[in-house]
């Protein structure tokens, strides 16, 4: 028999706590006493002691505020004139 799968679940976190981590590890406590205290796990607290920028999660957008305002108001337009446009209008009249 195969053993079963392990679920990951994504732990749920402020930054705040992440940040008390951090600090209290680089005031002296251990990075397990830490996580248990704090409820972070030990990598993410290990991670930004190497690394203090901030990580940001996702990929980085394609359009800035402004382009997608801008699309927003166009689309509506459209469907408010009574000419919705699906994806595939979308993507071919789009650069």
């Amino acid at each position: 028999m195969s053993e079963g799968f392990k679920i990951k679940r994504r732990r749920k976190y402020t930054e705040e706590y992440l940040q008390d981590a951090v600090r209290a590890v680089a005031d002296g406590m251990s990075v397990r006493k830490a996580s248990l205290t704090f409820c972070v796990p030990r990598g993410t607290i290990i991670n930004y002691e190497k690394s203090p920028i901030a990580q940001q999660l996702g990929r980085k957008t394609k359009l800035d505020p402004t382009e997608e305002a801008l699309l927003v108001d166009m689309l509506s337009g459209f469907g408010n004139n009574g000419f919705p446009i699906n994806k595939h209008n979308l993507r071919t009249n789009l650069p």
